[in-house]
């Protein structure tokens, strides 16, 4: 008896075999009469993922393939059945996010004071700017030549782009004593809410132009091969958008404060992210991303925060799944 999750099929008829684990039963050889029903009860233990799934792009699905080895006959007249089997998770069981799966990361402060007067990046890019240019002039010809304008316009772009970097982290320095966005948790269960909270304390006065917080999930397939066109399918299962602030002027020494949630739809699949090992590189992914956006004259910032949505949470264990 086979157990089979076929890993992904999408319009391009992308499919690949995941993992394949083989059940053995307590059976002895038996020669059946006319007539004669002959039963083999079993059981295992179903595996910890991944959970079954049916999406636009992708499918994750498992099947319960049975054979008998009859004999005196070739293989391909022997009775075959194949069950389809539905994966879901259980409450406080390990569950696999798949291969590729990694743990949220601690985001970057909005607010970081330590970097205010840091010119370390700006330094050490004209420095490596200085020396391909000068690694051009010894070893070239003709000078000046097309790499040398190519490393000249690379390096002003670098530093140019890291001078507003800095200008824009002053800014925010120079007028809020703190400006902090913070998740309840990273973790969430569908049909649940996401909280938030957004804090601003204003050094000065700050005239904010707009806050918003969006939520995008996406589901997406893709392969690249190495002797043929590399494909790529991916499928919007959930977005959402808030506006925590607009057009609003927060006085000099005043703090605010906003709370908030966005609900997680009952529907939507689980954070799932797997490659294939084989020569053709199979990737089948289902994540979800937070962008929180705050905008005001002379001053811009953005933090991305991965989201996992999962069936069951460490605090909520006692919930049915």
């Amino acid at each position: 008896v086979e157990q089979r999750v076929v890993r992904s099929e999408t319009a391009v008829s992308l499919s690949t075999k995941e993992q394949n684990n083989f059940i053995k039963l307590e059976f002895n050889e038996t020669k059946l009469l006319a007539g004669q029903i002959y039963s083999i009860p079993f059981k295992f233990e179903a595996p910890d993922g991944p959970l079954s799934y049916k999406g636009t792009n992708l499918h994750i699905d498992w099947y319960l393939n049975a054979s008998v080895d009859v004999a005196k006959t070739v293989a391909f007249v022997e009775p075959k059945n194949r069950k389809k089997l539905s994966i879901k998770a259980k409450k406080g069981q390990l569950v696999n996010f798949g291969s590729m799966y990694q743990e949220p990361s601690t985001p970057e402060p909005l607010l970081d004071p330590k970097h205010v007067g840091d010119f370390s990046g700006i330094l050490l890019t004209l420095i490596i700017t200085s020396g391909a240019i000068g690694v051009n002039i010894w070893r070239a010809e003709s000078f000046p030549n097309r790499w040398f304008w190519i490393f000249l316009v690379i390096g002003i772009l670098v530093v140019f782009f890291q001078l507003i970097n800095y200008f824009n982290n002053k800014s925010l320095v120079d007028i809020f004593n703190r400006l902090e966005f913070e998740l309840g948790s990273q973790r969430v269960m569908p049909g649940r809410q996401l909280t938030y909270k957004l804090v601003i304390d204003a050094k000065r006065e700050a005239k904010i132009e707009e806050v918003t917080v969006y939520l995008k999930g996406v589901e997406q397939a893709s392969e690249d091969s190495r002797s043929s066109r590399n494909y790529s399918r991916w499928e919007t299962i959930h977005e959402q958008t808030v506006t925590l602030c607009e057009n609003e002027t927060i006085p000099a020494g005043s703090l605010l404060e906003k709370q908030g949630s966005l609900v997680i739809p009952p529907t939507v699949p689980y954070t799932f992210w797997s490659q294939s090992s084989s020569r053709n590189s199979s990737s089948i992914r289902v994540h979800y991303k937070l962008e929180f956006e705050f905008k005001m004259k002379g001053a811009y910032t953005r933090q991305e925060y991965q989201i996992d949505v999962v069936p069951w949470l460490d605090e909520d264990i006692s919930i049915e799944i």
